[in-house]
């Protein structure tokens, strides 16, 4: 088997992984939600923002599955990215524009991810403290360690779309050249 027979088969199996994560992620969102109260503590309080307080509430569950499909909306975009473009591998494509354009989506799509942070923690926070008594409702926000390597990747990806597409520039031009 030679390395492109390689590179499909193993690209079959990524364009897979992610068409299936692009479809269970909210799924697992929902169910996150839905059994919020019935996990153990440790586990619940992690993903909770400070301040929380007690069961929450299905109209409160609801609230934060809708905010929390703002960063799952971002990783699915990025996981179609992701299958597409294991999907041109698995074809043998490349170096082809529409490969550039899933390295600059995913690029894109990485400088979103840390904006729908920034967004979902403030608009978490609300939601899950909107039932404390007045005056205990809090708004969090942060940015971490991961969103600022999410930046960096994101430029990263940036200037390699860019080398990408310049490399496919010059090849296109030598193919033409008599």
């Amino acid at each position: 088997m030679d390395t492109m027979d390689r590179i499909r088969k193993v690209s079959r199996r990524f364009r897979r992984l992610f068409q299936a994560s692009a479809c269970i992620v909210p799924v697992v969102v929902a169910l996150q939600w839905t059994f919020i109260n019935d996990l153990p503590f440790a586990m619940s309080e992690r993903m909770l923002p400070v301040g929380a307080r007690g069961e929450l509430t299905p109209v409160v569950r609801l609230g934060a599955f809708l905010v929390s499909m703002i960063p799952a909306a971002v990783l699915m975009a990025a996981a179609r990215s992701l299958a597409r473009l294991f999907g041109l591998y698995e074809r043998g494509l490349v170096f082809g524009r529409e490969n550039v354009a899933c390295f600059r989506r995913l690029a894109v799509l990485l400088f979103c991810w840390v904006g729908a942070g920034l967004v979902y923690e403030p608009l978490l926070s609300l939601v899950v403290t909107a039932m404390n008594p007045p005056g205990q409702h809090v708004i969090s926000l942060g940015i971490s360690g991961l969103d600022l390597t999410a930046l960096v990747t994101g430029g990263v990806l940036s200037v390699l779309a860019w080398v990408m597409d310049l490399g496919r520039a010059m090849q296109e031009d030598q193919e033409l050249t008599v």
